[in-house]
């Protein structure tokens, strides 16, 4: 009987993460059957309440905070409104906390829930990551192609055109994002800008410099493009060989992380009721807040340390 709770614990725990994934996967599911309708003649018949959800997502994006969102939700290639987002992120905490309040007192079931909205929060920031990770990888790829482009005649506007048509995801996506900025009359010095915006990192960043600067003064735009290139390729390489040495150390700030709620959780399976106690004194909530602190240190020392910027 004494392992009854810890069955159920662990239960609940994966339930509450398979849901969360769910709905994630369903938020971004429904947001692209909403794309595809959109470009068909059923969206003449879109009901009252998606225009006015539609309506309140274009009023937030028009602010600074929505602007911010959306160019944040946009660099991680989800098919996200910064109004989903912020649903998803609400429907997550209510979640957390209403599961993990039958178990536990209501002031850690506030932290589940304020967990599982980071959750989501750390989800974006993976894909966004990743995208990151992706479309660097590509770049000696895509300096290449405008210096071939470039070789055979083309403007620099031609040259961008050309390879977003030939590339794969994310380049061709990020790129065509260009093209369709400058089909509407945008400039390229500011459609490239915006590209970095989405996408930081000193590689986008000397890349899309080295473009801005061969578009004003003009120059060798084939020689500069392939020697960045073979820059590129260099620095690629440096990254991968950088992050395989310090897998482990990443690794280990996570369980650092880890650590701390399931240490937590064990005390009030092996002894229930503890986290009454300790939350019923002053002394108790003094030694969990010091205990959250130094973890959450230990966390963030160990990734600022395994952070290496080349």
């Amino acid at each position: 009987m004494g392992a009854e709770p810890a069955h159920i614990l662990l239960a609940l725990a994966g339930a509450l993460g398979l849901w969360v994934v769910g709905l994630c996967v369903y938020v971004v599911g429904a947001t692209q059957r909403g794309t595809l309708a959109d470009r068909s003649q059923l969206s003449a018949a879109e009901p009252w309440t998606s225009r006015a959800l539609r309506t309140l997502d274009l009023q937030l994006r028009r602010t600074g905070a929505g602007r911010r969102l959306t160019l944040w939700l946009m660099s991680s290639g989800l098919s996200l409104g910064p109004l989903m987002f912020l649903g998803l992120c609400v429907v997550a905490f209510l979640t957390g906390w209403a599961i993990t309040s039958l178990l536990i007192p209501g002031g850690l079931a506030v932290f589940v829930g304020l967990v599982c909205m980071g959750g989501c929060i750390s989800w974006v920031n993976y894909q966004r990551t990743q995208r990151r990770y992706a479309f660097v990888a590509q770049l000696p790829e895509v300096a290449r192609l405008l210096s071939n482009a470039a070789q055979a005649g083309l403007s620099l506007a031609g040259a961008v055109e050309r390879a977003a048509r030939e590339l794969d995801a994310p380049a061709c996506d990020e790129l065509d994002l260009v093209v369709q900025e400058l089909r509407l009359g945008g400039s390229l010095d500011e459609s490239l800008r915006r590209l970095q915006d989405r996408l930081p990192s000193r590689e986008v960043a000397v890349l899309m410099s080295t473009l801005i600067i061969q578009q004003r003064a003009g120059g060798d735009t084939v020689r500069a493009l392939q020697d960045m290139a073979e820059t590129l390729d260099a620095r690629k390489d440096t990254l991968r060989e950088v992050r395989t040495l310090m897998a482990g150390a990443v690794f280990t700030s996570y369980i650092v992380a880890a650590m701390g709620v399931g240490t937590i959780l064990i005390m009030n399976v092996m002894s229930p009721g503890v986290l009454d106690k300790l939350l019923g004194s002053l002394i108790g909530i003094a030694a969990l807040t010091v205990a959250g602190i130094l973890y959450a240190v230990g966390f963030m020392l160990i990734r600022t340390t395994t952070k290496i910027e080349l």
